[in-house]
């Protein structure tokens, strides 16, 4: 009698054994399905909460399969020159496909109080330099002031534009 029922437990023992690890497996499936993708990576806190949540929804939004945009601030204390930081940041993000050549990222160095917008190879053949410089010389207006937000939603909005007509 003894034995029939140490089987009926561990019976019982083996299958809400099973069930726990397939519940665990469960949750880790999903967990990476609602891993979203990263859209900004603001190391040196520049903006607030809710800048940081509705830039975050305008590169969502714009950004696509094909294109990726992405946003980081570094502090840079070494004090590196803005292009080897931005080649070593556009690579290093993960964003999203990882396909590097149709990536947009604008990165700004709080030290040197620097920014690049940099594009991948792809973008580069579509926005000229022209284009860029005239969207750069814009956009350190509103970084002057300290308007980070406003001139990062303009830079995306203009890039985004230029790339939508282009297509």
């Amino acid at each position: 009698m003894i034995r029939y029922l140490l089987i009926i437990v561990f019976l019982c023992f083996g299958i809400i054994s099973c069930n726990t690890k397939k519940k665990e497996n469960t949750d880790q499936e999903e967990l990476i399905e609602k891993k979203e993708k990263k859209y900004i990576y603001d190391y040196s806190f520049i903006l607030n909460k809710e800048e940081t949540e509705s830039l975050g929804n305008l590169l969502k939004s714009i950004s696509s399969e094909r294109i990726e945009f992405a946003f980081c601030s570094i502090n840079n204390e070494n004090q590196e020159n803005i292009d080897n930081v931005s080649k070593k940041y556009f690579n290093s993000l993960d964003v999203g496909n990882n396909d590097y050549s149709n990536r947009v990222l604008i990165i700004i160095s709080v030290m040197t109080r620097d920014f690049k917008i940099v594009l991948g190879k792809n973008i580069s053949e579509i926005i000229s330099e022209q284009e860029l410089l005239e969207i750069n010389s814009k956009v350190v207006g509103y970084f002057k002031e300290s308007k980070f937000y406003d001139g990062l939603t303009f830079a995306f909005k203009e890039l985004n534009k230029k790339l939508i007509k282009a297509a």
